[in-house]
């Protein structure tokens, strides 16, 4: 059943995932070509937000500098995903394995989102702040403020408990009942 579970929900996750990444590619180039040429309207916000991604330390501007690129790459991991939830409903051994190989890669890029928490979102923080109109309401200023405080907060908690979850998924497809339901599928399909 956990496998089943699993299997349906990376399906629709892998499906969504790639198309959100494949999309915020295309959405991220399109916003950068725009907002460099000064044809935007958020031409001077994206200045900010792209002079303050040059200012933090390596790998950080790298990162922002090849978004799209590394937003297609989350394309074809989400791809990987779902073919190995595909797999794995069929109870393929390669599949079982090539998710607990997924999961153990997600955990890094989890890893790697903690420090984004502590460097990257305050400096996108202070950005936006200083972009803030001069007239700005105080209950939409205020507001703002709490979004942003939010958002700092969902940076921090978020990796954490998505590497717990990846952890054990990875641990439950390793457990012994589990690589049992894939062995029994092998010997099925061999005797056939």
């Amino acid at each position: 059943m956990f496998v089943t579970v699993l299997s349906w929900a990376f399906i629709g996750l892998g499906a969504i995932g790639a198309c959100f990444f494949a999309l915020f590619s295309l959405v991220s180039t399109a916003t950068q070509h725009l907002a460099l040429a000064g044809n935007a309207p958020i031409h001077h916000q994206m200045l900010s937000v792209s002079q303050a991604m040059q200012g933090l330390p390596p790998p950080w501007p790298w990162i922002y500098a090849h978004e799209s690129q590394l937003l297609l790459l989350g394309s074809a991991v989400a791809l990987l995903h779902l073919a190995c939830a595909l797999g794995m409903l069929w109870r393929r051994r390669w599949a079982r394995v090539g998710f607990i190989a997924l999961m153990l890669l997600d955990i890094l890029f989890q890893l790697a989102m903690i420090p984004y928490a502590y460097v990257v979102q305050p400096a996108l923080t202070r950005a936006v702040q200083a972009d803030m109109p001069a007239g700005l309401p105080p209950v939409f200023a205020a507001w703002m403020q709490r979004v942003m405080a939010f958002q700092h907060i969902e940076a921090m908690v978020r990796p954490v408990l998505l590497i717990g979850l990846f952890a054990w998924i990875a641990w439950r497809l390793h457990r012994a009942s589990v690589r049992q339901e894939f062995a029994g599928q092998r010997a099925a399909g061999n005797g056939a």
